[in-house]
């Protein structure tokens, strides 16, 4: 599951949550909308052997990414 973690998210814009492991290529995992889609359903299947993964998101919003 990935959310938003606050009030913070401005209303109509787009927070894009992505990762990327062992520093590859970056993956959009969804894109958060305040107002409009607050939360989305992930199902993120990371490889044997990745040992650094990073989450990231475009904006200045607290986004909460759970199982």
């Amino acid at each position: 599951m990935c959310s938003f973690a606050d009030a913070s998210a401005k209303k109509g814009e787009a927070y894009v949550v992505s990762c990327a492991a062992d520093g590859g290529p970056k993956f959009t995992l969804c894109v958060l909308r305040a107002g409009t889609c607050d939360s989305v359903q992930i199902d993120v299947l990371l490889g044997v052997g990745n040992e650094k993964v990073e989450f990231s998101v475009s904006g200045l919003s607290l986004i909460h990414i759970s199982e």
